[in-house]
């Protein structure tokens, strides 16, 4: 999920007249007092583009155009941040044990995926035998784990976007920035929606990431993300204090630029 033609983004508009809203604190649960890691965290595969992006130099402008061959694992941006989310809060990987079967492997997916704080609290991680982390468990469970994934429609209908169609204040933003901070010191890495309109109603960003780490300097915080698009390195995500804007940089699907930023599942750590 990253930029969508007019007619995704009126289906989301009226998803969103259609939700209700909920503010949120700070979650107290801890999710196991370490950071992330990128090299063990993530998956080894991507949310492939539907569309391909190139940059337009007469123009400056980012143009796109559909693949001649549809991939299939594509809008999954939310179902891949939520699931490695998920693996980081709920599940406990132990390479000194056996490996165990496929049946065995989908159980212990299905657990981590359904896992909630109470239930994590009462029985503990979710153990998955005879891998290091995540990114090689997947690496070799690919189909399994994007078959856990769900549908494209997790992403286009959650309740949550109800929030990108109504204006993003300066204060927002700015409260947003340190509230981001404070969860990333509890060792909870937030999940953020990333949106701008570009004009409203076509969207030139619409997507989904995990920030994982925050370093402050005297004119603006440099934020680490998880993009579920790329698998080789966390790409960056400044917040300018002056302008108290967030900016993302250029990628190989949006120019470098201003975006409006909110996060996903505030309330709870799940």
């Amino acid at each position: 999920m990253t930029q969508y033609p007019l007619h995704y983004t009126i289906i989301f508009f009226l998803a969103a007249l259609a939700s209700g809203c909920a503010s949120a604190g700070i979650r107290q649960t801890a999710a196991g007092g370490r950071d992330f890691n990128f090299a063990e965290d993530t998956f080894a595969y991507v949310n492939e583009l539907d569309w391909e992006y190139r940059n337009d130099p007469a123009t400056g402008q980012m143009v796109r155009s559909q693949n001649l061959t549809r991939p299939e694992f594509v809008h999954r941006c939310f179902a891949v941040s939520h699931m490695a989310r998920k693996f980081f809060q709920y599940a406990q990987f132990d390479p000194s044990s056996p490996m165990a079967d496929e049946a065995f492997y989908r159980k212990a997916v299905a657990e981590v995926v359904s896992r909630s704080p109470a239930e994590a609290e009462r029985l503990g991680k979710v153990v998955i035998p005879g891998y290091a982390n995540l990114h090689s468990f997947s690496r070799e469970h690919e189909k399994m784990l994007k078959e856990a994934s769900g549908s494209p429609l997790h992403s286009y209908f959650q309740l949550s976007n109800w929030r990108m169609v109504f204006p993003f204040s300066r204060d927002h933003q700015q409260a947003t920035a340190l509230k981001l901070q404070a969860e990333l010191a509890m060792h909870q890495p937030p999940i953020v929606h990333l949106i701008r309109f570009d004009p409203f109603p076509v969207t030139m960003i619409d997507h989904v990431v995990v920030i994982v780490a925050a370093e402050q300097t005297p004119t603006e915080t440099r934020f680490s993300v998880y993009d579920p698009n790329n698998s080789n390195t966390l790409v960056p995500l400044t917040f300018d204090h002056a302008s108290r804007t967030f900016i993302f940089p250029a990628t190989n699907y949006f120019n470098d630029g201003p975006i409006n930023l909110y996060e996903i599942y505030g309330d709870e750590l799940n």
